[in-house]
């Protein structure tokens, strides 16, 4: 809708659920206005033993929203961005938030919040390209991804690793991408739905994984 005054623009937004809006882009002959509109956060509820699984949400919106914003530059972005309340909910099953007591000698929670860089898994070592063999395939952990000049085996060459909340953060999302992404015979890329690419960044070990994530990603609650 315009008001009578021509400098002024007024929008209104309709939808029957409440969505996700990241980014709004206005463009003219003389206009080119870019809002980053970023959903807060779902606030949960106190853990039985206090404890507080919103402490790490401002890194969860920093690190999505710059991820977002590169992917959306590249050619054949996607055309849904990343959720950081999808990240959070997916850090909570991961490992309650980096709060998770684990077992002595078994893969800690913190500070790797979302257990990217569990040694046992593919993730990390497909990430670097490392070499590691799989035990359980006996197959060399790598994938291919696109890049603008090619499609190639990834590799970030030792830099996936994580020793901060932030760093699980990136490179767990940075996977999440990668498991959304769907190479072309023609050398373009697709991509798959957020809900497959969770499924995917799984791998298989947790067939209700999916469900778990999703069920606390759409009530906005671990209750």
């Amino acid at each position: 809708a315009t008001s009578s005054d021509p400098k002024i623009s007024y929008i209104e937004l309709w939808a029957d659920r409440t969505p996700l809006l990241q980014k709004i882009v206005f463009e003219g002959e003389n206009l080119q206005r870019e809002i980053e509109l970023t959903s807060q956060l779902h606030q949960y509820s106190t853990g039985p033993n206090r404890e507080n699984f919103n402490q790490y949400d401002q890194i969860i919106k920093n690190v999505v929203s710059k991820l977002n914003q590169e992917f959306s530059e590249q050619d054949y972005p996607p055309s849904n961005h990343l959720d950081p309340n999808l990240v959070k909910a997916m850090a909570y099953v991961e490992s309650k938030v980096g709060q998770y007591q684990a077992l002595s000698g078994n893969y800690p929670a913190f500070p790797d919040v979302i257990q990217i860089a569990d040694p046992r898994n593919p993730a990390i070592h497909t990430l670097n390209n490392d070499g590691w063999v799989d035990p359980t395939t006996g197959q060399k952990a790598e994938e291919y991804t696109w890049t603008s000049k090619h499609i190639t085996i990834m590799d970030y060459e030792g830099k996936a690793k994580v020793t901060t909340v932030a760093d699980s953060i990136y490179w767990g999302a940075v996977w999440l991408y990668h498991k959304a992404e769907a190479i072309k015979e023609d050398g373009s890329r697709s991509w798959r739905s957020w809900s497959e690419a969770v499924t995917r960044y799984n791998g298989g070990g947790d067939a209700r994984y999916s469900k778990k994530v999703y069920d606390i990603y759409e009530k906005g609650d671990w209750k």
